[in-house]
């Protein structure tokens, strides 16, 4: 199913508001100095769940921030959804990437949560519509 990243570091506004949203929406726990990773389940669908907090992971996942860092923002939370998408005849893999406290139009955590909620179900959508055509 579909990955879900989340990219923190140890001093970070912005992070300590977007914790609270993250662990509700998906159910799952850690600590701010975690690296983790879980299999969770969505709305029936299973996907996984990265934790990384770049002052306290290995090198490599440190520069995949950069990776999904599409908009060169290097904003901290980060939040990157990854599914599959039907691009120019083929099926590949498709990422976006969403940062801090999301917008100031989104001032409560009911709100930003509400606004990952839509970017998960869109990627959980694109994943069950390409998954069969997807050959590594």
């Amino acid at each position: 199913g579909p990955i879900v990243i989340m990219y923190s570091e140890d001093v970070c506004d912005a992070c300590e508001q977007m914790y609270p949203v993250v662990k509700d929406l998906l159910n799952v726990s850690f600590n701010k100095t975690d690296m983790i990773f879980k299999h969770v389940t969505y709305q029936g669908t299973n996907m996984t769940f990265f934790f990384i907090n770049i002052d306290h992971t290995i090198p490599m996942l440190q520069q995949s921030r950069a990776t999904y860092d599409k908009d060169n923002i290097n904003g901290l939370p980060m939040f990157t959804f990854i599914t599959l998408r039907y691009d120019e005849g083929t099926v590949r893999p498709y990422y976006t990437s969403v940062y801090g406290t999301l917008g100031p139009s989104l001032q409560t955590p009911e709100l930003r949560e509400a606004f990952l909620a839509g970017i998960l179900e869109d990627s959980i959508q694109l994943y069950h519509e390409n998954r069969v055509g997807y050959h590594p």
